[in-house]
This record gives structure tokens, C-alpha cells and sequence, in this order.
């Protein structure tokens, strides 16, 4: 990782803070991202550099809320000044590939800022990169209310999927379903 020595040209505040959810059969890992800026001051993009947090998929949605925010929190903490070679999704799970770190893991993420939280369903492609299948947004005021982002990410979840054929086989059991209820 390599983080940014000059003062960059914007604040850290003044970024929406992200976070890239993977999901297999038993945990949740939560990964905060942090902007990346050139030396020359132009905005990269944001990068999820980490630090990861693991819960249970399991978990509660009061437990699922609260880590949420806590990796809000964790993101922006630094400017980094290149894409390092790595995620830091890659290294918490000591892994060399993007694509063995995410084999078998649903893809969901989660943005926020002063307005609110966009929260979007994916499915995995064969190239091992997420298509955006299905977007839900959140005002400020109703995903810090209870559990409501938790609930939202939760719905994220149940619709994402891992691989394309997954997504056929799921039209092809709806279809089936369909002509039995005739």
C-alpha cells in the first residue's frame, strides 16, 4: 500500500465513503475503501484497501447494522496514490488473485453520503468481475433508523448471485413454477 505523502487537493470529507461486501455460505466480510488520488491531485477512484471485518452471515441484523457503520468509519482514512497490486480483500485472506479471493462469493455494495446509502445487488461474471444487476437507495434518515440498512443489505444478499448460470437457473425453476400453476 502505498498512501500519499503530499497534502492531496481535497479533504477526505468531501468523498462519499464505500464499502464492497463478499458473502459465502457462513460470513459476511466487510471491506472499507479508501480514494486514490495521483501525484498530480486527479481523483482515481476509490480503492477497497481494507481493513476487512468479518461476521457471521448468521449474525443479527442489529450486529449486521452496527458493522456496517463501523466500517463507514474505517474508510477514508487515507489517500493512497497508486492501485496497489493487491485488495485488501485479497491479503486479509492471504491470497494472491482477485479471483480466488472472491470464488464462490456474492458481491454487494454499498455507498454512502450526505443524502443517503445505495445499496446494489450483483451477480458474478465468468471473467470473475460483478455486473450490477439490481440498485436500492435509502435516505440518511431511514437506514440509520433501526436496522434498516442491515435489512436493505440483506434483501442485496438473497438476490446477488455467484455465477451467471446461477441467474438461468433461477428463471429456468420460475418458468417451471409457472406452467405447473397453469
Amino acid at each position: 500500500m502505498k498512501q500519499c505523502n503530499q497534502v492531496p487537493a481535497y479533504d477526505l470529507k468531501d468523498y462519499g465513503k464505500s464499502l464492497t461486501l463478499f458473502v459465502d455460505a457462513d460470513t459476511i466480510y466487510i471491506c472499507s475503501h479508501h480514494p486514490t488520488e495521483s501525484p498530480n491531485g486527479t481523483y482515481l477512484g476509490s480503492f477497497l484497501d481494507g481493513p476487512v471485518t468479518e461476521i457471521s452471515i448468521h449474525s443479527s441484523a442489529d450486529e449486521l447494522q452496527s458493522a456496517l457503520m463501523e466500517g463507514f468509519d474505517r474508510c477514508n482514512q487515507y489517500f493512497l496514490e497508486e492501485f496497489p497490486k493487491q485488495t485488501g480483500f485479497e491479503k486479509h485472506l492471504r491470497v494472491r488473485s482477485w479471483k480466488k479471493a472472491t470464488d464462490e462469493k456474492k458481491c454487494i455494495s454499498v455507498l454512502s453520503n450526505i443524502e443517503g446509502y445505495h445499496i446494489g445487488a450483483t451477480e458474478r461474471m465468468k471473467s470473475g468481475r460483478y455486473l450490477g444487476i439490481q440498485q436500492f437507495y435509502l435516505d440518511i434518515n431511514e437506514g440509520n433508523e433501526g436496522n434498516q440498512l442491515a435489512e436493505e443489505v440483506l434483501k442485496a444478499v438473497k438476490i446477488s448471485s455467484t455465477t451467471l448460470l446461477d441467474r438461468k437457473t433461477k428463471r429456468q425453476l420460475k418458468e417451471k413454477e409457472d406452467t405447473k400453476s397453469l
